[in-house]
C-alpha cells in the first residue's frame, strides 16, 4: 500500500480508510480519490473555456480528474464540491426534503448507478448535475452561485465527452443546457462578487477545472467568454450586439489591465485580446445591418 489511509485501490484511484459521514442523512461511506504523482496524468492542451485536456496514459488508460471532485452521499445523494461536504448547513432541512427529487433525477438519467463503486464518466456527470441542484439550496456564505457555474460548466464538458461514447442525442442536449446554465450563473456571480454579496475569494478554488485555480482573472474571463459563445445563438441582432459590447468591455479590461501587470496569466490575456478583436468586427457588422450605432 502506498498510503496508510488507503482501503482499496485501482490503478489510479483509492478509497480512503477513514469514512465520511453525510451532513444531511449521516450515512457513512468511503470517498474515492486520485493518487497523486506517478506520471498518471499527462497534461494536454487548454481549451478556450479553460478546461485542461489529458492524453491517454499507455499504462493507466483514460483518466478524467474532474469526475472525482464532487463528494456524493451514496444514500441521499447530497452532492457538493469536496471542500464543502463536511460543512454545517442552515439549509439542512431543505436539502433533506429534496432527497426524493435527487433520487428521481438519478432514476431518470442513470437508473441503478451506485456511488459506492469506483467512478466512471457517468458518475462524474451525474455528480455535477446533483451538485447544481444542491447548491441552489445552500446559503450565500458558501458562495453557491459561482459553484453552480463551475459545476454546470463541468457537467457540460462531461456530457459533451459522453457524446463520443454513446449514440444518444440526450447527452448533446444536456451539454447545451448546462453550458447555458454556466453562462447564466457566471453572469450572476460576477454581479454578486462586485457588490460583495458573494465574494469569489471566499472559496478555495474557482478553477474552473481541477488542474489550476485561475483566480479572479479566470472568473472574469469566463463570465465574458461563456456569454460570448452563447450570443451566437441569439437571432435578435440588437440584443446580440449589446451582449457583445458588454463582453468586449470585460475582455478589454482584462487585456488592457494585463499589459500593465506581469502577474496576469498570459493565456488569458492572449485569449481576451483575440476575443476583443473578434467582437469588434462582429459589432461593426451588426451595426451595419441595423443601420445605427449601439454605443
Amino acid at each position: 500500500m502506498e498510503n496508510d489511509d488507503i482501503k482499496s485501490s485501482t490503478k489510479f484511484t483509492y478509497f480512503s480508510k477513514k469514512p465520511l459521514n453525510c451532513p444531511i442523512c449521516d450515512t457513512e461511506f468511503f470517498r474515492e480519490d486520485l493518487f497523486s504523482g506517478g506520471g498518471r496524468l499527462i497534461a494536454g492542451q487548454l481549451t478556450m473555456d479553460l478546461r485542461r485536456l489529458y492524453e491517454d496514459n499507455k499504462k493507466y488508460g483514460t483518466i478524467i480528474p474532474l469526475i472525482y471532485a464532487v463528494t456524493v452521499c451514496p444514500e441521499c445523494y447530497f452532492s457538493v464540491l469536496s471542500e464543502d461536504f463536511t460543512n454545517s448547513f442552515k439549509s439542512k432541512d431543505k436539502l433533506e426534503e429534496a432527497t426524493t427529487k435527487r433520487i428521481a433525477l438519478i432514476n431518470e438519467l442513470f437508473r441503478g448507478i451506485n456511488f459506492r463503486e469506483e467512478r466512471n464518466i457517468e458518475h462524474g456527470l451525474l455528480s455535477y448535475i446533483l451538485a447544481v441542484d444542491c447548491y441552489k439550496l445552500i446559503e450565500p456564505r458558501y458562495i453557491p452561485t459561482i459553484k453552480k457555474g463551475i459545476c454546470s460548466l463541468r457537467a457540460s464538458w462531461l456530457a459533451d465527452d459522453m457524446v463520443k461514447y454513446y449514440n444518444n442525442p440526450i447527452f448533446k442536449t444536456i451539454s447545451e443546457i448546462f453550458f447555458r446554465k454556466a453562462a447564466k450563473y457566471y453572469g450572476i456571480a460576477l454581479g454578486l462578487a462586485q457588490n460583495g454579496t458573494e465574494p469569489v475569494d471566499g472559496t478555495r478554488s474557482i478553477g474552473p477545472d481541477t488542474d489550476r485555480n485561475w483566480g479572479y482573472d479566470g472568473f472574469l474571463y469566463l463570465a465574458g467568454y461563456l456569454n460570448y459563445k452563447l450570443s451566437d445563438q441569439d437571432q435578435n441582432l440588437e440584443r446580440k450586439g449589446n451582449t457583445l459590447i458588454k463582453v468586449r468591455r470585460i475582455m478589454g479590461k482584462l487585456y488592457g489591465g494585463g499589459r500593465a501587470s506581469k502577474d496576469k496569466p498570459t493565456i488569458i490575456l492572449n485569449n481576451a485580446k483575440d476575443i476583443y478583436d473578434e467582437i469588434r468586427v462582429k459589432v461593426t457588422d451588426i451595426e451595419s445591418q441595423l443601420g445605427k450605432s449601439l454605443e
